[in-house]
């Protein structure tokens, strides 16, 4: 399960583009977050498809909206998240 990272934050955003960042409370400048992950998605699998495969999801495994649905159901929070899946 994900879990909140316990480290401080580094006053540079994560993603690697060197922008610093003064609100010690966040990680990535605006919208760098998803460009962090879409770059380590791209790097380490190839793509959407192959990350979802190497973790069992897909057509004929596990539904990765059905199990984020019962994650959620059951207190999961995502850090920032008010509403609805991540991503919607």
């Amino acid at each position: 399960m994900p879990t909140v990272i316990e480290s401080d934050t580094t006053g540079e955003c994560w993603c690697g583009c060197g922008d610093l960042i003064e609100d010690t409370t966040v990680f990535f400048s605006p919208g760098h977050d998803r460009a962090a992950e879409a770059a380590v998605v791209n790097v380490c699998y190839g793509g959407v498809p192959e990350l979802l495969e190497a973790h069992g999801f897909g057509p004929h495994g596990r539904n990765a909206w059905e199990e984020n649905n019962a994650w959620r159901a059951a207190g999961g929070t995502v850090r920032g998240a008010t509403s609805g899946p991540p991503g919607a």
